[in-house]
């Protein structure tokens, strides 16, 4: 072939040149007309789990044993789901359609996924700032539940002028507070004689507002376990 005599020129010409053999000669020449790879583009830096978690404001290890997956995990799912593109609302159903989450955690891996791509800040929730506080008390869920109802919360929570909003005995109550914010508590059997309430208090005017409730709630749930001894 004529572009095996033409390389077979070019390799005696170097043999000539620089006294290698055939082969070597022949080697350095086809290397040379090789074209080089293009070089890879570095590889993007994945946040750690410790960043997620500050950023979500939930603990890594938290989020995997109650969802079975890591912070990390949940957004590469949520990412290749095209979670980026979709509302919080629609977020929230995915996550409860798609990888059968109940509604509190729906909604805490959708604020915490918001969180760590930049949608929201630390505790902004849709129509404002969120506080979430949760505490498992030596109760069953149904006296758990029944302390929620509004004429036992005054024994532990005072007075406020509420307006009353669905709740399923059992499961969840929700109240909507003279501020205009909202307060929603789920209720989970925690094994014989014990039930964690899972308090949500969103509508907050301002990110400043989280503290000051935090606190009230810390305060009024030991309140509610005092309560409960005493039944």
């Amino acid at each position: 072939m004529p572009k095996n005599k033409d390389l077979k020129r070019l390799v005696r010409a170097r043999m000539q040149k620089t006294g290698e053999s055939f082969t070597t000669a022949r080697q350095h020449l086809v290397a040379k007309k090789r074209p080089k790879a293009p070089p890879t583009a570095p590889t993007p830096e994945v946040a750690a789990p410790a960043d997620y978690e500050v950023l979500a404001g939930v603990k890594d290890a938290t989020v995997q044993q109650k969802t079975g997956c890591t912070w990390r995990k949940w957004v590469e799912a949520l990412d290749y789901a095209g979670a980026a593109a979709l509302t919080h609302a629609q977020i929230a159903r995915l996550v409860q359609t798609k990888w059968r989450q109940t509604g509190w955690w729906a909604q805490t891996i959708t604020v915490g996924y918001e969180r760590i791509r930049g949608r929201r800040a630390v505790h902004e929730r849709t129509g404002g700032f969120a506080v979430t506080k949760s505490r498992t008390f030596a109760a069953s869920v149904e006296a758990l539940s029944a302390a929620f109802t509004p004429a036992n919360r005054r024994q532990w929570l005072g007075d406020d002028a509420v307006q009353p909003r669905k709740s399923i005995a059992g499961k969840v109550a929700r109240w909507k507070r003279s501020d205009g914010s909202t307060v929603e508590v789920n209720f989970v059997a925690k094994g014989p004689g014990k039930a964690c309430a899972q308090l949500q208090h969103a509508g907050l005017a301002a990110k400043a507002d989280v503290e000051r409730w935090r606190a009230f709630w810390t305060e009024r749930f030991a309140a509610l376990a005092a309560v409960l001894a005493r039944n």
